[in-house]
Order: C-alpha cells, then structure tokens, then sequence
C-alpha cells in the first residue's frame, strides 16, 4: 500500500537542498560557530525521519480506516500538519532550523495520536517512543514557543478524539484487528521508518543534555 500524507512532499522539498553531508557542512561553516556538529546532525536526522514517518502514520491509519466501520477523524488528524507546514516553508529561507518547528509540529501530532489510541485502545498505532527526540526539540525551539504548538495540538485532538467523539470500541476493535493484520505486518517490515526512529530517539546528541532513552518507560 502506498499512501501518502499531503504534509510529506513539501517537508521533502525544503530539506533536498541539505540531503549531502558537503552541503550540510558548508551550511555550518557558514553560521556562528557555537552550533554543535553533533546538535546538527541530530537536527538533520529528526528533520529528514519526519515526511517518512507521516507517510507510514497515513497508511496505517488508511488500513484501519478499510474495515466496514471508518473512522474519519483519524485521517482528520493528520490534515492539521498541512497547513502549518505551509505557512511555514513559505516564510522560511534556505536554514536548516527554519522547519523544526513543522518538523516538531508533527512529530508531536503523532505522539499525540498515538498516546489517544494508547490511552482509549491500550496499545499505540505505532510502537515507537518519539517523546524524548521530541524534547530536545522543544528546547531547541524556546518553551514558550513549543508550548504554544503544543496546546494547540492538544486541543486540536480533544476536539477530534476527545472521549465523546468516537465510537471507542469499536474504533478500538478495527485498530487491534488491523495490527493483527498480514498487511499490516507486511507494511511495517518493509518499512525502514520505525527503526530510524528509534536511531534519532538514541542519537548521542541527547547526552549532551542529559536526555536519554534508556531512562525513559519502555513505549507500550
């Protein structure tokens, strides 16, 4: 199954000028020298796991959403990232920080849905734990800033996934189901995104400031 978020080309498009290590480099020789390569690299492989795991997010919710029953506010979820992404490749100019706040914006968007589904359904869409690349990103950001993003997409998933809003078991009967599926298994083998992500989640960069994964709860 190939299914696409409509947020993933524009991510891929603005982050084709850095994809080589020469023109990362020249990009950091050319800004103020306290920038850590180690911070950058990091910043690079949240950036550029971010389109991929939008796209894999889309197709696992377009599974669940083939059964009898669909579940349109899930699809509904990932159409908030859009037109933030819009807005803000449209201001930004050719810096690689420019779109970690897109890039932030998503990432938590599905940390969210999946803490939704875990909440309600007792098991994630996706088993992967995102929480800890996402603080460093929040620091990276400014907390006033990132705290801002956050409210907002917790709002935004109250008012889609909030306790009232959905048929709950049965939502949570297709999810199962779906995850128990051949497709699904399928998917998720052929897909490298998951263990990327967890690569970006244990960066050594995360040591710099204390973070860690291994001091975190397992993911569910």
């Amino acid at each position: 199954m190939t299914i696409s978020s409509p947020a993933s080309q524009p991510l891929r498009d603005r982050l084709a000028p850095f994809s080589s290590d020469a023109a990362r480099a020249q990009w950091l020789d050319s800004h103020p020298a306290d920038k850590n390569p180690q911070i950058v690299d990091f910043i690079w492989c949240y950036l550029q796991q971010t389109p991929d795991l939008l796209d894999l997010t889309a197709a696992c919710i377009a599974l669940i959403n083939t059964a009898p029953k669909t579940y349109p506010p899930l699809a509904e979820v990932l159409q908030l990232a859009p037109a933030f992404i819009a807005r803000s490749t449209a201001t930004a100019e050719s810096d690689l920080f420019d779109l970690l706040d897109a890039a932030y914006f998503c990432n938590r968007l599905i940390e969210e849905l999946n803490d939704h589904l875990h909440t309600h359904c007792g098991q994630p869409l996706l088993e992967l734990d995102i929480s800890i690349a996402n603080v460093m990103i929040h620091g990276l950001l400014g907390d006033d800033y990132a705290n801002q993003l956050d409210l907002a997409i917790f709002y935004a998933l109250e008012s889609l996934l909030g306790d009232n809003s959905q048929d709950w078991s049965s939502l949570c009967t297709s999810l199962n189901q779906t995850k128990n599926s051949a497709p699904w298994r399928a998917m998720l083998a052929e897909s490298p995104v998951l263990a990327s992500a967890q690569q970006v989640a244990r960066h050594p960069a995360l040591a710099l400031l204390g973070l860690s994964l291994d001091a975190t709860t397992n993911p569910a």
